[in-house]
């Protein structure tokens, strides 16, 4: 269980977190961060009237975010960082927290157990082993990986937290023929499990005798 207890005792962090979820908010805060601009200046760039504006800036306000400099009839508006630091630490927290949780993840994942008899007999539609180059489509790491497959076909593996769990989206696009996403939607289907094995502390299936079982499954239920 992950608990993160620190915040403001006036929940001036909820407010901030308010303040920027809305785009054209945030839009504004990033023009500030190149110079202070009037409420005219924050408002041309968006089809909203100076009254829209106001309302934007005056949530900012409120948040600590902005600070608003009068001059005659001339508004003009600063940006105060300073409360993004409490946000930035929150998130910071979280992040930490996944990164290892990653961490734990890839190093299991490199361990290997290729002792005899632990993997299955080998399917003999399967030669020796199978190498392939693959483009890096998209990385953002540690939420998403995407990349070719064989040069036709891409994967795309996303993680998303969920409580003290994450969830693993897994998608092939683009396999062509039924045989292909036999094989592959088997293929994936065994790692996966083994994966899950692993992390809870369970022995692995031997893959391939997974694999024949998830084909054989696949080939019953998807259509000719």
């Amino acid at each position: 269980m992950v608990e993160y207890k620190r915040d403001t005792p006036d929940g001036s962090l909820d407010i901030v977190f308010q303040a920027l979820a809305d785009p054209t908010r945030r839009a504004m805060l990033q023009a500030l961060a190149g110079q202070p601009r009037t409420v005219g200046e924050l408002a041309a760039p968006f089809e909203i009237s100076l009254a829209g504006a106001s309302k934007h800036i005056q949530v900012l306000e409120r948040a600590g975010l902005i600070r608003r400099q009068v001059q005659g009839r001339v508004h003009t508006c600063h940006l105060d960082a300073r409360p993004l630091h409490a946000g930035a630490e929150w998130i910071g927290h979280y992040e930490r927290f996944w990164n290892r949780k990653l961490d734990a993840l890839e190093a299991l994942l490199r361990t290997r157990d290729d002792s005899p008899g632990k993997s299955g007999e080998r399917p003999e539609e399967f030669g020796g082993e199978h190498r392939q180059q693959s483009r890096v489509i998209e990385c953002d790491p540690p939420r998403r990986l995407a990349f070719t497959w064989d040069g036709d076909s891409d994967v795309t593996i996303d993680l998303e937290p969920r409580g003290n769990d994450v969830l693993l989206t897994l998608v092939h696009r683009h396999l062509g023929n039924r045989n292909r996403v036999l094989m592959h939607g088997a293929g994936w289907h065994a790692h996966l499990d083994l994966l899950v094995d692993r992390v809870g502390g369970q022995r692995p299936a031997p893959f391939w005798d997974s694999w024949i079982a998830l084909k054989a499954d696949y080939d019953a239920r998807l259509p000719a």
